[in-house]
């Protein structure tokens, strides 16, 4: 998983290492710099928000979120598993994708933050909502600091 995290980007990767009442929950979440198409063209970030807003995710429109006081988009959707070999899994997993642009970067940088879980088996279940939850509560307390 950390491999697979590395090769695609991504900066910080955050899974459950210890069973709490027995088990572990089946969720993650990964943070990772992106470039778009639109890398090089170096467009406002308000043209890339609305360009964001317009793509879909698992049939699913972004939003327009708040995120540490800048704006960024936001994407809500249940996604069939990956239909691999070596690791075959046969749930469907809710997802919850954040994009943001990095202050004081222009349009140049900007962080993915992409959430996962395959909650208790049902991707529309109470328990997996709450998860999904979870992570946009974590969100709220997401922050930037300068060097």
């Amino acid at each position: 998983m950390a491999r697979e995290a590395r090769a695609g980007g991504g900066l910080d990767l955050y899974v459950p290492v210890k069973a709490r009442a027995g088990l572990v929950v089946g969720a993650s979440f990964v943070v990772a710099e992106v470039a778009g198409e639109w890398a090089g063209e170096e467009p406002g970030a308000e043209a890339v928000l609305g360009r964001l807003v317009g793509e879909e995710r698992g049939g699913a429109p972004g939003e327009v979120r708040e995120v540490a006081g800048t704006l960024g988009v936001r994407w809500e959707y249940v996604e069939p598993p990956a239909l691999r070999e070596s690791e075959p899994v046969e749930t469907c997993a809710r997802h919850v994708d954040y994009v943001v642009p990095v202050p004081r970067q222009g349009a140049g940088r900007w962080l993915a933050v992409a959430f996962s879980t395959v909650g208790d088996g049902d991707p529309g279940s109470e328990f997996t909502r709450a998860l999904a939850e979870l992570f946009d509560a974590l969100m709220t307390t997401f922050r930037w600091s300068y060097a």
